[in-house]
């Protein structure tokens, strides 16, 4: 697995982008780094992408992640989870999962409304002045983690 991350301080939030593959340890890692921002910033806004994924994860990996996510994250965190229509059972799996655990988390099939409904709950936060041209330059500019 490949993932970037993108602190954002104009929109007070974390991009999060997985490419490739999605082992559970390495998405822990991830979830640290995204909480050490949120936490040192007292940021409240997420956007993750796995529209790039080569899979989309078992109904186990479903129940862990659920588990995983709500513990790695600060409880107010909003997090847009941007998919690919054929991820839509796995990630309505995931966002029950999570909420349970009591994280709010929302997929959506096109990243502009994932952007939306992040201004929506943050207003002037998580959205606006991003876009995935400023990710892929950032990606570009910074060293691969994962």
């Amino acid at each position: 697995m490949s993932y970037f991350i993108n602190p954002v301080p104009e929109e007070r939030c974390v991009f999060l982008t997985h490419e490739g593959e999605m082992p559970l340890g390495e998405l822990a890692t991830a979830l640290q780094e995204v909480e050490d921002l949120l936490t040192v910033n007292r940021w409240t806004g997420v956007m993750v992408d796995v529209t790039t994924l080569r899979s989309v994860p078992k109904a186990e990996e479903v129940f862990t992640l659920g588990k995983t996510v709500p513990r790695h994250l600060p409880r107010n965190t909003r997090v847009a989870l941007a998919i690919r229509p054929d991820q839509t059972k796995p990630a309505r799996r995931i966002e029950q999962a999570v909420r349970r655990g009591g994280t709010l988390l929302t997929y959506f099939t096109e990243f502009e409304k994932a952007e939306r409904w992040m201004r929506r709950l943050t207003p002037g936060r998580c959205g606006g002045t991003y876009s995935r041209t400023q990710e892929a330059s950032y990606a570009l500019a910074q060293p691969q983690r994962g």
